[in-house]
């Protein structure tokens, strides 16, 4: 993005004011498709530190607020709180001290055009989408003063919307890069396929015209591996390792485009329940150790007697040890690869659980899940009202961090809460029931107010129990 942007869309706006907060050491730590998801700023291991960073762009961002502006803003902030220069700080995966830059001028930088520059292109992907005068999708390099010879080469195609070199190479595609795309009607697509385009303008300034691509050019696969996490995947020359996906095609809106075309419905996809005879604990694929894979395993276990065999999708669970949350969980828009990342803390098997309600959300259910519930099944917004009607959410009003109560009082959050007290009640876990009870009884009210009690929690249970009976997703006797 340039410097002064102007007030960028609404789509743009919304596709990052949507992403959970994901605390990382390294950009390695989110990868490729999770950035649709979650917003993260290598090293901002702090959650409201990570939230301002983003409030301040999506500001920056409806109010047309020029970078000079935001850094000089975020400077003064960031300094203030003392993420700021060379500091020495701990890698939450190792333990290691290393010696790191936080804030700094250029980072700024960095953070203010990937995170603009792929919103941008996502609310460009989302408005092309919905268009259906425009077929074609036409990439152009950007404002650069040198350009990747890859970018150059794919200046000027022009291939239908629906094609697969849209899901790789949809800018952004590197750092820096400012390649865009735009979306082009069946009059431009013959216009241009006549007289051409603009041709980026050469040493001698003059811009001249160039004839169109219509083919779709060979993509020359790599081999990379993420050093953070050991992952080995298929990249493509010209595109930055973690930039090969599209922007654009989030979570599950693309999920429903694909299954509204073939006339699949989700539960037939992607139910926990169902005759496969997979036990669910085998189809989560757990990858921890010691007493965190125990405690892992005891949660599936106690969510396979609740909703019995079924063809999860694969999902990884890993080791973490940061300090700033005790799960977490992450996942691609074709379910083909979710990871949930524990922690140590007080109550691993209910947060195992809680991730795999998280899961359930993004995986199974319609639409975005609890995200969009209003748009979503009756069952669902019977559930989300039943949550809300009760004195434990309206205390969460009390709570004084404004960023901390938002997170708290989020569907998707009141969700996952519910999923695990209801796994707990309906499995019988001692373990899970325990910790459930400790967490009731703390002095704490945000962390009290984060469960039900047992009165509240009847009525949740039985509008629960209805969504999974409507969703195929509860054992059968």
């Amino acid at each position: 993005m340039s410097d002064n942007v102007g007030p960028l869309p609404q789509e743009a706006i919304d596709y990052l004011d949507r992403k959970n907060l994901r605390p990382a050491f390294s950009y390695q730590d989110v990868w490729r498709e999770e950035h649709n998801h979650a917003f993260t700023v290598a090293k901002a291991m702090d959650l409201d530190l990570l939230s301002d960073i983003r409030e301040s762009l999506t500001t920056a961002m409806s109010e047309g607020k020029p970078f000079r502006q935001w850094r000089n803003e975020m400077a003064d902030n960031l300094s203030r709180r003392g993420w700021w220069g060379r500091q020495e700080v701990t890698d939450p995966e190792t333990g290691e001290r290393v010696e790191a830059q936080l804030g700094s001028s250029r980072r700024l930088k960095t953070i203010w055009d990937v995170n603009l520059g792929q919103a941008y292109q996502a609310g460009v992907w989302e408005r092309g989408q919905r268009s259906a005068s425009h077929p074609y999708v036409m990439y152009r390099v950007g404002a650069s003063k040198e350009h990747r010879p890859e970018h150059l080469s794919w200046d000027g195609l022009i291939l239908p919307k629906d094609d697969s070199f849209w899901s790789t190479h949809n800018p952004r595609n590197g750092w820096g890069c400012k390649c865009t795309t735009r979306f082009v009607s069946e009059a431009q697509f013959q216009r241009y396929q006549r007289s051409g385009i603009p041709a980026p303008v050469q040493g001698d300034g003059q811009p001249g015209r160039k004839p169109i691509q219509t083919t779709a050019p060979k993509r020359n696969p790599r081999e990379y591996v993420n050093k953070r996490t050991g992952e080995r995947y298929t990249g493509y020359e010209g595109i930055d390792p973690g930039f090969e996906h599209n922007a654009g095609a989030g979570r599950m809106e693309q999920l429903g485009e694909i299954f509204r075309e073939k006339d699949v419905s989700f539960t037939q996809t992607v139910s926990p329940a169902g005759p496969s005879g997979t036990p669910v604990s085998d189809a989560l694929n757990v990858r921890v150790h010691g007493d965190l894979g125990d405690a892992t395993r005891q949660a599936l276990r106690a969510i396979e007697s609740v909703h019995g065999d079924g063809p999860l999708p694969k999902i990884d669970v890993a080791r973490s040890q940061a300090k700033s949350y005790y799960g977490a969980f992450s996942f691609y828009p074709d379910g083909t690869a979710n990871k949930i990342k524990m922690a140590r803390g007080p109550h691993p098997e209910m947060t195992a659980a809680h991730e795999v309600g998280h899961f359930i959300d993004h995986n199974g259910l319609p639409g975005r899940g609890f995200e969009s519930v209003n748009q979503s099944m009756p069952e669902m917004r019977r559930v989300i009202d039943r949550i809300r009607d009760t004195d434990t959410v309206r205390g969460l009003s009390a709570i004084q961090d404004p960023k901390f109560r938002r997170y708290l009082q989020s569907n998707e959050e009141l969700w996952a809460r519910a999923y695990s007290q209801y796994i707990a009640w309906k499995s019988g876990n001692q373990t899970m029931k325990d910790q459930l009870d400790t967490t009731l009884q703390s002095e704490h009210p945000g962390i009290r107010l984060q469960q039900w009690t047992h009165d509240e929690f009847v009525p949740i249970a039985q509008e629960i129990d209805t969504l999974f009976e409507v969703m195929g997703w509860l054992k059968k006797d």
